[in-house]
């Protein structure tokens, strides 16, 4: 009986061991799943942060193409700075603004039409009485 008793208590101790070798590993795998998640989910705000940044910052030149303001190749806005490249055409200019924030960028191209009789205006200082410009796209680049 005695040799009974020790093989019960040997079994036991090992049944402890591997439920708690067990239970360690779940709990490690769901904490890592977890933290996983939690990265993707900022990945994810900070892509959308980026884009509305991009988005703001086309709407702030086309607000300044109207309002006959030069147009930088920097805006400061308050939630970041974008960087525009111009690429004008006789009758349409295209615009690419590109926007950063930490390792995230977005870039936002659009086509705007120049208003009649400002063909060879770049869009910026018109002094032209229709000074609307007309957008044949917007995309987001990347």
């Amino acid at each position: 009986m005695v040799k009974t008793n020790k093989l019960n208590s040997f079994g036991a101790i090992l049944t402890v061991i591997i439920i708690g070798i067990f239970l360690t590993f779940l709990t490690v795998s769901a904490s890592l799943q977890s933290q996983s998640r939690l990265q993707n989910i900022d990945a994810v705000y900070k892509k959308a942060k980026v884009l509305y940044l991009a988005e703001s910052c086309v709407e702030d030149i086309m607000a300044r193409s109207e309002g006959s303001q030069d147009i930088p190749e920097t805006i400061e806005l308050s939630n970041g700075t974008c960087e525009i490249i111009f690429d004008s055409h006789p009758v349409f200019k295209v615009i690419q603004v590109s926007a950063t924030i930490e390792s995230y960028t977005s870039k936002i191209e659009i086509s705007m039409t120049l208003p009649p009789g400002q063909e060879e205006n770049n869009g910026n200082n018109n002094e032209h009485g229709n000074n609307k410009f007309g957008v044949l796209y917007w995309y987001q680049v990347e």
